[in-house]
């Protein structure tokens, strides 16, 4: 063991290290959330209203969302996000807020992820050499590999 150079590099250590480093980030970020909890909030309030009114020119003016099961104006909600106070700011307020912003998008996002798998099924990695046989377009693919049954290919 006295000739190991690179020192214990073992599954365990790595472990054990990158525990402690999980621990830490875990410390910094509670840190900065504790300290900075109304700023961090304002800030995602923000991005939230500029999303909601990039969106309220693709919606109607009778959009409504579902937030708690129950009906809001999509665009009563653009226009009292600003009114709230910074400091008065609370989880349930951004759940409002990611409410708002996010509704319309879903049938967007729906599309969107279809077509991708469209894409995937179709022209996807690994899809390129795929090719629609009939019964004979079989038969003479397969008497390449197995000549055995070539004599079927040149019979029909």
């Amino acid at each position: 063991m006295a000739d190991n150079k690179q020192g214990d590099n073992t599954l365990h250590a790595n472990a054990i290290g990158w525990g402690i480093l999980s621990i830490v980030f875990a410390v910094i970020f509670w840190l900065i959330w504790y300290y900075f909890q109304v700023e961090i909030r304002d800030v995602i309030r923000w991005i939230r209203w500029s999303e909601m009114k990039l969106f309220s020119f693709f919606v109607s003016q009778d959009f409504t969302v579902n937030y708690n099961g129950e009906p809001v104006s999509f665009f009563q909600g653009v226009k009292d996000t600003p009114l709230y106070a910074r400091d008065a700011l609370t989880d349930a307020h951004l759940g409002y807020f990611a409410a708002l912003a996010m509704q319309p998008l879903r049938l967007p996002f729906a599309i969107l992820l279809f077509a991708c798998a469209i894409w995937c099924m179709f022209k996807g990695p690994r899809t390129y050499y795929r090719k629609k046989l009939g019964l004979e377009g079989l038969i003479q693919r397969q008497s390449l590999v197995f000549p055995v049954i070539a004599p079927f290919v040149e019979f029909n």
